[in-house]
């Protein structure tokens, strides 16, 4: 494992972050990761609940989901995300909290 890691920035739309200069914007370290794993939240979130009744079962299954896959990330030591859902803006919300090698990611991600 390298003992750096870099990306492009993105916003909380995840669009790309233009700097000041002009250049696309740069995230390192442990911003990256959680950029990584924030994305990935969402991708789990849409592609497994949208359309569906968020009821205990699926709950746990997609809190399972969630932590399995922050625990693929090389930078990820430990996993903990809890899921609910919002039924008046119909959206679902986890809570994240991810030991890493490089510091602790604490995030809610709304979809």
């Amino acid at each position: 494992m390298s003992n750096e890691v870099t990306g492009v920035e993105l916003d909380e739309y995840f669009d790309l972050v233009i700097d000041p200069t002009g250049d696309v914007g740069k995230v390192s370290g442990l911003d990256e990761v959680a950029k990584n794993i924030s994305g990935r939240v969402r991708e789990i979130i849409e592609a497994e609940s949208i359309g569906t009744r968020l009821g205990r079962n699926r709950q746990l299954k997609l809190e399972s989901r969630i932590e399995s896959a922050i625990l693929e990330n090389e930078w990820t030591v430990e996993a903990e995300a809890r899921v609910r859902g919002n039924p008046a803006e119909s959206t679902i919300i986890a809570d994240i909290i991810v030991l890493t090698s490089l510091g602790v990611i604490e995030d809610v991600i709304r979809v």
